[in-house]
């Protein structure tokens, strides 16, 4: 579980749940094995990974990965889903982030999310900060106060609220 807070000081863990449309629930049945990163287990996903060479991504030495997922149905087309991950060359953390925005008023913009303040928790580092946005535009940062690894969730916080 993750307990953290926007920069706008909103405890994103009180959110309601709601329904979503029909495209938005498809998309994520197809990226639903995804978790807790595309990246970690894309060979059993049939995603392909490409090493594309070397980046710096502020002062760092990167490695740039192409990542092709499974399309995207987007106002009823099949799109393709690509992501570049920028992996810290000695540590093998991700630094960054980005793919294209394929619908709504930043369709073919680029989506980026940067990655830090890495710290351990049970054997695994896990980045305690994550700032995304539009790339070279505004961006939101998520700090995480703490992250636990596989709490006990009560079901019924899964459980859509009668009306």
């Amino acid at each position: 579980a993750f307990v953290g807070k926007t920069s706008w000081g909103i405890n994103w863990m009180t959110m309601l749940p709601e329904e979503s449309p029909a495209e938005d629930s498809e998309n994520e049945r197809r990226t639903a094995g995804e978790f807790p990163d595309a990246l970690l287990n894309y060979k059993d996903l049939g995603y392909t990974a490409t090493l594309l060479g070397s980046e710096k991504i502020e002062g760092t030495d990167c490695h740039k990965i192409k990542l092709e997922k499974k399309t995207e149905l987007i106002e009823g087309k099949e799109l393709p889903s690509t992501e570049y991950y920028y992996l810290d060359k000695e540590s093998n953390v991700p630094v960054m982030m980005e793919s294209e925005i394929l619908s709504g008023e930043d369709k073919g913009k680029i989506s980026q999310t940067k990655f830090s303040d890495y710290q351990e928790v049970n054997g695994v580092y896990f980045p305690f900060s994550a700032t995304s946005g539009l790339k070279d535009g505004e961006s939101q940062t998520i700090q995480f106060e703490k992250i636990e690894v596989n709490p006990t969730v009560d079901d019924s916080i899964f459980t859509f609220p009668k009306k």
